[in-house]
């Protein structure tokens, strides 16, 4: 009987010394995981900034260059209401031209 204690008391120590180890090695995988877990919180943070500066940016950008478009389309606009102005001031000045001649023309009455 004391052979089957020693026997279980050595058995008991073996599964203890595993209860141990399974236990440092659970503790280890638990801190492996906190440690994954926060390097992902903080990729997370990170690709969210860079997104986030990437949209206004890209935003930023977009605004600028529709503004100068619409000034460059103003600008074209206002020079073809000069132009067509002018042109009509030209047109109006030659039909002066043309009704005072005839003016000149015709025997007065």
């Amino acid at each position: 009987m004391a052979e089957k204690e020693l026997t279980l008391n050595a058995r008991v120590g073996d599964l203890e010394r595993q209860l141990a180890e399974i236990r440092g090695y659970q503790t280890q995988l638990n801190q492996s995981v906190a440690n994954s877990n926060r390097l992902t919180i903080w990729q997370f943070i990170s690709f969210t900034v860079v997104m986030a500066g990437t949209l206004f940016g890209t935003l930023a950008w977009i605004s600028t260059s529709l503004r100068e478009e619409l000034h460059q389309t103003r600008d074209q606009l206002q020079k073809q209401i000069e132009r067509s102005e002018q042109n009509m001031k030209d047109r109006f000045e030659d039909l002066r031209q043309v009704v005072l001649s005839q003016q000149k023309q015709e025997p007065k009455r």
